[in-house]
């Protein structure tokens, strides 16, 4: 009888850290690539720097969407690809910067409607799997340390559902 109580305690004291651990891996991951990828950026390692930029992309990084965006604009690290770019400017946007709104929307003006009609559901799609609810994002304007220009900051949240297990 002893045991069934010995046993709830170690689970419920050990499945939590087994829960978080996945979501701090997350948010590393996110940090990691985000600054791997910038890093390359500057270094003109563009194919670094794309490889690293959609794995931050894909978890939610709004800065790391918008420099995706611009590489498959430009042809750097990948095949230039303006579907690509447009979907990611989309996704940048939800960060209501007004230079990537002006760059999607530049974009989309030299789409056909064909090419829009077509487009559209990818955006949602995108959307769906990259944005800032679905990837539990938060981004804002600061400035750093000692300027006063300020810089797009995006932080990953961890699983509000698995932290209160």
């Amino acid at each position: 009888m002893n045991k069934i109580p010995l046993y709830f305690v170690l689970l419920f004291n050990f499945l939590p850290t087994c829960v978080n651990a996945a979501s701090n891996k997350e948010v590393n991951d996110y940090q990691r690539a985000t600054e791997i990828g910038d890093k390359a950026i500057k270094l003109k390692n563009y194919e670094k720097a794309f490889k690293h930029l959609e794995i931050a992309s894909k978890l939610g990084n709004k800065t790391a969407q918008y420099s995706l965006a611009i590489l498959y604009m430009n042809g750097l690290g990948v095949e230039k690809d303006y579907n690509q770019a447009y979907l990611w400017l989309n996704v940048a946007s939800e960060a209501k910067v007004s230079k990537w709104r002006k760059l999607r929307d530049k974009l989309k003006t030299a789409f056909s409607e064909e090419q829009k009609s077509a487009l559209a559901p990818h955006v949602e799609s995108y959307l769906n799997k990259y944005g800032e609810k679905i990837q539990d994002v938060s981004c804002y304007k600061r400035a750093p340390m000692g300027s006063n220009r300020k810089i797009m900051t995006c932080t990953k949240r961890l699983d509000k559902e698995l932290i209160s297990i």
